[in-house]
């Protein structure tokens, strides 16, 4: 059969099947008439989505392609030291804590002084507050503004119980008052 005679076939199966001649329809362009204006538009230029983590792992896969295992020793010692697991040479004791250069030790140590104000001067919260002092003290990889900002976190965690503690006396309203008045 010629495929003229398929296509005119096809046709008129389908004008019989829809009741129309198929070569009366019209086509209709939507984007011809004017907008109905119930949605606003943003005049915003798209310049594409960015795909952080797309991107990310895009790196990694062109780097694990592109490299190659070290061969020797020598490039596997090279590697680790780009990679920050080897010290780099000369060897300094302090590499990588040039932002603690600027800190007295005397910071890390004593932070009972970040516990006034807002806590109890005894009770169980005061005793925990200093319990973690304690412990924070004593951790030497915490720099000095992590330390505050674990305080800081407990300081919001009981303010925002502080109803439901005085309620259970944990939260020693009388002692915080009267220190309040001592530090006034």
């Amino acid at each position: 059969m010629d495929t003229n005679q398929e296509n005119n076939k096809q046709t008129c199966n389908l004008s019989v099947r829809y009741g129309k001649d198929i070569s009366q329809i019209n086509t209709i362009d939507l984007f011809s008439e004017n907008p109905l204006n119930i949605f606003t538009q943003k005049n915003v230029p798209n310049y594409g989505t960015k795909l952080d983590v797309w991107e990310a792992i895009e790196k990694r896969e062109l780097a694990l392609a592109t490299s190659q295992p070290p061969t020797n020793y020598f490039q596997k010692m090279i590697l680790w030291t780009e990679q920050g697991k080897v010290w780099k040479f000369p060897i300094n004791n302090e590499q990588g804590l040039e932002e603690e250069n600027e800190v007295h030790f005397s910071e890390h140590i004593f932070l009972d002084m970040l516990l006034e104000g807002w806590c109890p001067t005894k009770g169980p919260i005061r005793h925990f507050m200093e319990l973690v002092c304690v412990g924070l003290s004593k951790n030497p990889f915490y720099t000095v503004q992590e330390k505050k900002e674990h305080i800081k976190w407990y300081k919001d965690y009981f303010e925002s119980k502080k109803d439901v503690l005085a309620e259970v006396g944990a939260w020693d309203i009388s002692s915080q008052s009267e220190n309040t008045k001592t530090v006034s």
